[in-house]
């Protein structure tokens, strides 16, 4: 199995079937099946990729739990959830950077790095989705934050197109990978700007609103940060829908494999 598997590690030794990440993996492989799985869920193939990434993150997390008119309970508890999923997946993101003086090591990261960067937004969507947002509200938020007045058709696009050349200039005398520590660290401090906004605090008597203007505002400079590190690994929003769509449908049928 080791040979054929992309998702092979040290704990798999030993194994003498194939897993359902591995059958997973093998099934979206097959013409046609991830055109089929897109059309099985209802989405337009053509809508842009933020719309499209949202559509259909909004169906795959619609498999776990309710997703449309959360109660204020319903919302801090998965926000909540969502963050750590974030935060473990930074920790992953960690785990491949050549950076650390007793663990450096020339090594090709780029493919491991973009597998959990896609990881990342997963779940920063699950958590806009969690906070009531959909996609017009989280371009509203981040427009009226960085770009007021000016006009998009492509959220995507035009938030990469504007970042990359601030974002490469802010970073310029660091190394590729020492910026992506950076910018993960950004982003766990956006991930903390989102709990401020729910009651998480089990000793604490929670709070019976959530202020969405300031939750909201804390998705935007979340989305901000995250655009950021696709800059810095030059993921344009054309690869970014390619990974994420292939790895949205890959994770359908680990469900169906009984992952």
């Amino acid at each position: 199995m080791k040979d054929k598997c992309p998702y092979y590690e040290a704990n798999c030794s030993g194994c003498n079937q194939k897993c359902p990440k591995l059958l997973a993996y093998e099934e979206i492989q097959k013409p046609g099946v991830i055109e089929k799985e897109i059309e099985e869920l209802g989405i337009d193939p053509n809508l842009n990729t933020w719309n499209l990434l949202m559509a259909m993150q909004l169906k795959f997390a619609a498999r776990f739990h309710k997703v449309e008119n959360l109660t204020k309970d319903e919302m801090d508890h998965w926000i909540d959830r969502y963050l750590v999923c974030i935060e473990d997946e930074i920790r992953e993101v960690r785990e491949h950077l050549n950076i650390y003086p007793d663990l450096l090591v020339e090594k090709d990261n780029r493919i491991e790095l973009e597998k959990e960067f896609i990881d990342i937004i997963h779940f920063i969507m699950d958590e806009f989705i969690s906070g009531g947002a959909n996609a017009k509200d989280v371009e509203n938020a981040y427009m009226n934050k960085y770009y007021k007045n000016e006009i998009t058709d492509d959220f995507m696009m035009f938030a990469y197109n504007k970042q990359e050349m601030e974002i490469e200039e802010l970073y310029k005398d660091y190394s590729r990978d020492m910026t992506i520590l950076l910018l993960t660290s950004k982003l766990l401090d956006c991930s903390g700007k989102v709990r401020q906004c729910i009651s998480w605090k089990h000793w604490k008597k929670a709070s019976d609103t959530i202020n969405f203007n300031k939750l909201y505002d804390a998705f935007a400079e979340t989305f901000k940060t995250l655009i950021d590190c696709y800059c810095i690994m030059e993921m344009i929003p054309e690869k970014i829908r390619e990974i994420y769509i292939n790895k949205n449908c890959e994770n359908i049928w680990r469900q169906k494999f009984n992952y």
